[in-house]
């Protein structure tokens, strides 16, 4: 049983929620038990979302201070390298729910899932640079969300973005009320969990492999992976079938 999370696969849905009150710390303990739940799901074709959550007023503080030390670094590093790469590769969305402070490595991982909903007290920050450090894994991400001058800002002065400046610049998604939020969450859980798994993760597929090629190469490279993979699916006919006859796709997930 895991003892820093919480844990649950239902319909698709993988959630893990961090379940260290209040600042859920990135701890190596915290890491690897994110990173052993994500395993299983290399081979598993049902998977359509993970949403990552926390409970109490935080959603991560990030890594412990007292942590930053040449001897246990390396270890810290690596772990928490192995989560982000996991999250990638799994190859289907991921959604980061967020309320009060995503700080360092807690804002690394929030930013590194696909969608961001954040509550109107998330704050967004890397204070790394405070510590005479930087945010090596938010030196990838930050560029890729806001721009090279947004992201220099954001990493050079360690101040942390309020939620609605954090939507507005395109850090996140969106912000909801408080009230609102948890209706707001499972909602977009919903209708991504209502499509096809197979779709989804070509869908997901084209973005990433597509942002990292010269526009020509990029377009026959998706129309490669549209006529000769995606066309050709199940549930690409099942989703064309069923429009045509006005009825609900009955979704094969491959």
């Amino acid at each position: 049983m895991p003892q820093n999370i919480r844990y649950t696969y239902q319909d698709g849905v993988a959630r893990i929620t961090l379940a260290q009150p209040p600042l859920n710390p990135l701890t190596v303990d915290t890491l690897r038990e994110i990173h052993e739940h994500l395993d299983p799901f290399r081979d598993d074709p049902g998977l359509k979302l993970l949403v990552l959550a926390a409970e109490g007023k935080a959603f991560s503080t990030g890594i412990p201070p007292e942590l930053y030390q040449p001897q246990t670094m390396a270890e810290v590093m690596y772990e928490f390298n192995s989560v982000v790469e996991h999250i990638h590769e799994l190859m289907i969305p991921s959604l980061a729910l967020v309320c009060g402070p995503a700080l360092g490595g807690g804002c690394e991982l929030a930013l590194f899932c696909d969608l961001v909903l954040a509550d109107e007290t998330a704050l967004f920050g890397v204070p790394e640079v405070k510590l005479g450090l930087f945010a090596p894994t938010g030196a990838i991400i930050l560029p890729q969300l806001v721009g090279r001058n947004r992201a220099f800002e954001m990493m050079m002065t360690g101040e942390p973005i309020p939620a609605q400046a954090a939507a507005a610049m395109g850090l996140i998604n969106r912000v909801e009320t408080a009230a609102n939020f948890e209706a707001a969450g499972e909602e977009l859980i919903r209708k991504i969990a209502s499509q096809s798994a197979a779709v989804l993760r070509f869908t997901r597929r084209a973005v990433d492999e597509a942002r990292l090629l010269p526009f020509s190469r990029s377009i026959r490279h998706l129309e490669d992976i549209f006529l000769n993979q995606l066309m050709i699916s199940d549930d690409a006919r099942e989703g064309l079938a069923a429009f045509l006859a006005k009825r609900p796709p009955v979704w094969k997930n491959r």
